[in-house]
């Protein structure tokens, strides 16, 4: 089913989406204190990426030999975004991370 954010909106929802690792090798996961799957109850996809962020980004030191890393849940060739339909999650409630529950 496509995601359609006004349909959400009409009835008070906030859709669950499913945010999938699909490349850890990537040298940005040390920006990351959790690097499986999360489930993050959001507006939409963007905004899950942002809170995924938000909630598992750490500081690394810089050093003129290492590229800039950034969070690997903003970049979907690292984290794949999924809208979950029918789960187990409430669809009521703040933008937040649903799973892994330390996290909320």
């Amino acid at each position: 089913m496509a995601y359609s954010g006004a349909r959400w909106r009409m009835r008070g929802a906030v859709p669950i989406w499913k945010l999938e690792p699909v490349n850890l090798e990537s040298e940005h996961w040390a920006t990351s204190t959790h690097k499986g799957t999360a489930i993050v109850r959001a507006s939409d996809p963007e905004r899950a990426r942002d809170v995924a962020t938000r909630a598992f980004i750490i500081a690394v030191s810089i050093s003129p030999s290492r590229n800039t890393l950034f969070s690997p849940w903003e970049q979907p060739e690292l984290v794949a975004c999924f809208h979950l339909v029918g789960s187990d999650f409430s669809e009521s409630g703040p933008e937040e991370v649903l799973d892994p529950p330390q996290y909320d």
